[in-house]
């Protein structure tokens, strides 16, 4: 643990390279460092309707808003908890005055970035402005964290996404094995959505020729003065389908 506390002065992250994106420039009081993280099965049972958020703003320069919202909350579901951008929860027992009314909270929409290590820099400038957008891009170099199997958070990470951007360029489309396990994946994937949902979007980043197996989806060109727009509403599309869905789900 790096802690600060003692000089009552926030600090930047000790390690900014194995620090997760929404923390990164937020000066804390202290930072943890987890050697393993193992994932396992929430009891709902055993944490639904028996403890209450904690607010932890004394850890950083300034109290996120979202703090706010659910502290002295009872947890109402675990739907509620995984939707926030949060990457601890503090809890604590539960009182007569606690809420315990739901907070739905509309998750940004996750877009994986397939793309070639050619096109990392063009990538890089999509990631940023996606992210200033309101989307949750995710990029190999930005959410992949030291020493995690980069392989299965890959895998992990496009079962998870909401879309499946698939960026394409003339020296991607042609290189031997272009992310083959990626897009073989996002495939399979594909195939139990329902039809006419919007999960995989060729990305043309120049003029290309789009491979055979993606051909099926219309193509979007980035670099044409409309192309950015044009994904823009269909990433708008296809989030007002996954809040649609999360809201029958939810009755």
């Amino acid at each position: 643990m790096h802690f600060a506390a003692t000089r009552k002065i926030p600090q930047p992250s000790p390690e900014p390279e194995a620090t997760p994106e929404y923390y990164r420039n937020q000066p804390c009081l202290a930072w943890f460092k987890f050697r393993s993280i193992t994932e396992r099965p929430i009891d709902e049972s055993a944490v639904v309707g028996h403890f209450s958020y904690a607010s932890v703003s004394t850890l950083s320069e300034t109290p996120r808003g979202e703090d706010a919202r659910f502290a002295n909350k009872v947890v109402a579901s675990v739907r509620e908890m995984k939707r926030q951008s949060r990457t601890l929860f503090f809890l604590k027992g539960t009182a007569p005055t606690h809420s315990r009314r739901e907070i739905v909270v509309q998750p940004r929409l996750q877009v994986f970035l397939c793309h070639s290590s050619e096109d990392k820099e063009r990538v890089r400038a999509l990631y940023e402005r996606l992210k200033a957008d309101g989307i949750s891009p995710w990029l190999d170099e930005e959410n992949i964290l030291p020493g995690q199997e980069w392989e299965f958070e890959i895998l992990k990470a496009v079962k998870e996404s909401d879309v499946v951007l698939v960026c394409l360029s003339a020296s991607a489309v042609t290189k031997e094995g272009f992310v083959r396990r990626e897009i073989n994946f996002a495939l399979n994937v594909a195939e139990e959505k329902p039809e006419s949902t919007i999960f995989i979007i060729p990305a043309r980043l120049e003029d290309c020729k789009v491979p055979p197996r993606l051909s099926r989806w219309q193509y979007v060109d980035l670099h044409r003065e409309k192309g950015y727009g044009k994904l823009m509403s269909a990433l708008s599309a296809r989030a007002k389908r996954v809040a649609s869905t999360e809201s029958r789900e939810r009755q």
